[in-house]
């Protein structure tokens, strides 16, 4: 019996072992790609901060230009209004005008 349960254990270990090297093998494969083309472009909306931060890593990791969109009317601190604000525009399929930006490299 506990050489079943040692089998399985090992079966389990081995299988998630090979879907982490598979997971980290496509991810290193695409980030060389992407550091391959010059044609990439990172653009992001980022009100707090979080989505800033993880745009920066992705054009830092890949060496591609970078773009944020910035409203011409900006969004209330309020977290949740702007939540309701951003769900009524959804709604009623507004899109709210942006500043003209032009990309730069970071």
């Amino acid at each position: 019996m506990k050489h079943k349960s040692l089998k399985k254990f090992l079966l389990a270990g081995l299988g998630v072992l090979a879907a982490t090297t598979l997971f980290n093998t496509n991810r290193t494969n695409s980030v060389q790609a992407a550091k391959k083309s010059s044609d990439s472009l990172v653009i992001y909306f980022s009100k707090t901060g979080n989505t800033e931060r993880a745009a920066k890593r992705i054009q830092k990791e890949t060496g591609a230009r970078i773009l944020r969109i910035t409203p011409k009317k900006a969004y209330l601190r309020d977290y949740y209004v702007t939540t309701r604000v951003a769900q009524d525009q959804i709604r009623q399929n507004i899109h709210p005008t942006n500043k003209t930006a032009k990309h730069k490299e970071i």
